[in-house]
């Protein structure tokens, strides 16, 4: 390369960098409504921040789950007491389930259900009973539940670092009535067959809308241009996560995976050997 071709290259470099660099003390309003002017800035790595990011995900349904035990053990209390007669009950998969020998037995069941205002009826043949709880008592649950989590943080001074994930725009949404003001982010799956959640997936624009989240954090094969471009004009973040099922896989599958993950510059990934993917990641 000639010296005039070096100055020529070096120049372009120059002019555009700075291009860029400028543009970081442009307002976003003004970039955005701009023909000329980039819509995304240079983003400093958090190396370069300094600090991290602390990620929550609230799992709130283990908080419905203990809700429902706490009603299983007024029914066992129940039993002791004389008050009901039945042959078992259990918890299993978000439902309270109680199974009778007659009948009569089901219909004392039912009417400590209904008296307990925070069961509904989902299942019954006569014999077994299925109940879950209330739309209003779950949203209450959640409430409490999500309020105990902000709670910590707002004690640790640790709201400002944080990135509270949820799939349900809702949990987000009532994270922004508790009063917290830090990063949320909307999780979007990938493995869905249903064409209206398949859409939902491939452009969620409205639903980081309605639920006041700040981030999309999405699996990368979902992360097309033309969201990222139309994420980029909205002012929401873009945080990619990779998904690696390393468990099994021989050492050159999982090195495969994990350079692939750095590639992308993942935010975030779920592997099994996490020792390993943190050495072949991030570099330790």
């Amino acid at each position: 390369m000639n010296l005039r071709l070096r100055i020529g290259f070096t120049f372009s470099a120059v002019a555009v960098l700075g291009y860029f660099a400028l543009a970081n003390f442009i307002p976003q309003s003004s970039r955005v409504e701009s023909p000329v002017l980039p819509v995304g800035l240079l983003r400093l790595g958090l190396d370069l921040q300094g600090g991290i990011h602390w990620v929550l995900g609230a799992k709130l349904e283990v908080a419905e789950e203990q809700e429902l035990n706490a009603f299983r053990n007024a029914v066992e209390d129940s039993l002791e007491d004389g008050d009901l007669s039945f042959e078992s009950v259990s918890v299993d998969d978000g439902r309270l389930l109680v199974v009778t020998a007659v009948p009569e037995q089901a219909d004392g069941v039912r009417q400590w259900a209904r008296d307990t205002q925070a069961l509904a009826v989902d299942t019954d043949d006569g014999i077994r009973l299925g109940f879950t709880l209330l739309p209003e008592v779950v949203a209450g649950v959640r409430e409490r539940g999500m309020d105990q989590v902000l709670e910590v943080l707002r004690r640790h001074e640790l709201e400002r670092d944080a990135v509270i994930t949820a799939f349900d725009g809702e949990q987000l949404s009532r994270c922004r009535a508790l009063g917290f003001g830090g990063r949320l982010g909307l999780l979007v799956g990938s493995k869905s067959m249903k064409p209206r959640k398949r859409a939902f997936e491939f452009w969620p624009l409205g639903e980081l809308a309605r639920s006041g989240a700040s981030d999309l954090v999405i699996h990368h094969k979902l992360a097309h241009r033309l969201l990222k471009i139309g994420l980029r004009r909205r002012g929401y973040g873009l945080a990619l996560w990779f998904s690696i099922e390393d468990e099994q896989e021989s050492s050159e599958v999982r090195a495969a995976m994990y350079q692939r993950c750095a590639l992308h510059g993942a935010w975030g990934a779920v592997v099994g050997r996490v020792s390993e993917a943190r050495v072949a990641i991030a570099g330790g």
